[in-house]
């Protein structure tokens, strides 16, 4: 889904069918941390401003593909952009991912939300909305 505003009721309702409607990827695929940041940062520039730009990004597995992760954290850094994770500990319980994502992916303002299954991510994202939306913006 395209950079996409959210001001009314039916702009969220629009945006949960449409995420209703996305079929998730085969399970056991690589995880490019670094290229998924590359390319969120590469939305920044055609949108409008915005007090405040935040990065969420979502996992259930450390980087093994792609771009490396820490070039990608520094140009997030480099731009005062905000990183917030979602750790999914698959497994049910937390694990060395949350501990990952906390210590090697969420920049200093950033903070982690573990899901403890792929159940649990209503939960987990709802938090993580909820804990930004009440952040003080002044």
């Amino acid at each position: 889904m395209p950079w996409t505003q959210i001001q009314t009721k039916a702009d969220v309702q629009a945006l949960a069918d449409h995420v209703r409607r996305i079929k998730r990827p085969q399970d056991h695929t690589d995880t490019a941390i670094g290229q998924a940041l590359f390319f969120a940062l590469a939305q920044f520039p055609a949108q409008p401003d915005c007090r405040r730009q935040v990065i969420d990004l979502s996992g259930e597995g450390a980087e093994n593909a792609g771009d490396t992760l820490p070039a990608a954290l520094e140009a997030v850094d480099a731009r005062g952009i905000i990183l917030n994770g979602i750790a999914i500990e698959l497994d049910g319980v937390k694990t060395d991912l949350t501990d990952y994502f906390r210590r090697f992916v969420v920049s200093k303002d950033g903070f982690v939300i573990t899901a403890l299954v792929l159940q649990d991510y209503p939960r987990a994202i709802r938090t993580k909305l909820l804990r930004q939306l009440s952040q003080d913006l002044s």
